[in-house]
């Protein structure tokens, strides 16, 4: 909360209460700072219960996170460089929290995020084991990529107001100190 009484961050408040408050669980995982990887953040459906509960993993690696490499404004939803860590962290874990709200929120959303998950996990197999010059393999990408964009959506969707509250909060911050 601000001096105020305002949340700081709305958005990831609300989508942390929509998994909060879902049947389902969810399991927040920050592996070792040693190491590199190039997934800065990352929801793993773990499985699906007889019930419809499902168990899902948040990945946030924060080394990633803190020293991803910006690209091109153009390139990008939030523009990283002009964020600091917390901004960034907060950018990441709001993306990913929206995967885990979108597929918790409904049985037949949380049946397509598990397909989806499949079926690239399958691709990548493929690729690594028999290569990507077989039938079809190309087709296949094609569509594990249209409903890859799908399921982005509501993700993308939650970072641009994530990413508009970190400017309010940043313009009330510059405001605040050149005023001093």
């Amino acid at each position: 909360m601000d001096p105020e009484g305002r949340l700081l961050h709305p958005t990831l408040h609300r989508l942390w209460r929509e998994v909060d408050a879902s049947e389902h669980v969810l399991r927040i995982e920050l592996p070792r700072r040693s190491g590199s990887s190039p997934i800065a953040g990352r929801v793993r459906i773990e499985s699906l219960g007889p019930d419809g509960r499902l168990e899902a993993t948040l990945l946030l690696n924060l080394r990633t996170i803190d020293r991803v490499l910006t690209g091109s404004p153009d390139a990008q939803l939030v523009p990283f460089e002009v964020l600091g860590k917390a901004q960034r962290r907060a950018q990441v874990l709001g993306h990913e929290l929206a995967h885990a709200a979108w597929a918790f929120a409904a049985p037949d959303q949380a049946r397509l995020a598990l397909d989806v998950q499949t079926h690239a996990e399958r691709l990548a197999l493929v690729a690594r084991t028999a290569g990507t010059a077989g039938p079809g393999f190309g087709e296949q990408v094609e569509a594990s990529e249209r409903l890859i964009r799908r399921l982005e959506e509501p993700a993308l969707a939650a970072e641009k107001l994530i990413a508009r509250e970190l400017w309010v909060r940043r313009a009330d911050y510059l405001r605040a100190s050149s005023s001093r």
